[in-house]
């Protein structure tokens, strides 16, 4: 059986704007994006993009999150599936990124949804 493992990640990039005045409420708003690189043998590179932003103004709040996730994969398995894989176990760490970065910034903390990978399109890109 074939096996993915997480072998370690790390924050690539934060970039956190909070303008909102206190006591104020906002909608937020959550974009995300994911690639995997196959670096050929048995290693891929999968990286996580989050934007929260304000709804109705991205200059008073957003974050951006990149996060890489470095990963070995154990035998064949087919690109889409590594996809969906390496997502699932690179998402905690992304939501406790945010989550770590809203409550240390003196606010309330923000916990990013949990997102349905396998319900989700994959589009696949060979370079």
């Amino acid at each position: 059986m074939a096996k993915i493992q997480l072998r370690s990640f790390r924050v690539n990039e934060i970039v956190f704007t909070n303008k909102v005045e206190p006591d104020t409420k906002i909608a937020l708003e959550f974009k995300y994006g994911y690639q995997v690189a196959h670096k050929g043998g048995n290693a891929c590179v999968g990286e996580m993009t989050l934007n929260v932003l304000d709804k109705e103004n991205a200059d008073r709040f957003n974050i951006k999150i990149v996060l890489l996730g470095y990963f070995s994969i154990d035998g064949e398995i087919a690109k889409e599936a590594v996809h969906a894989a390496t997502f699932k176990d690179l998402f905690p760490y992304m939501r406790t990124v945010v989550t770590s970065v809203t409550v240390n910034s003196g606010m309330p903390p923000i916990i990013p949804p949990a997102i349905d990978i396998d319900s989700q399109p994959v589009f696949r890109v060979d370079k």
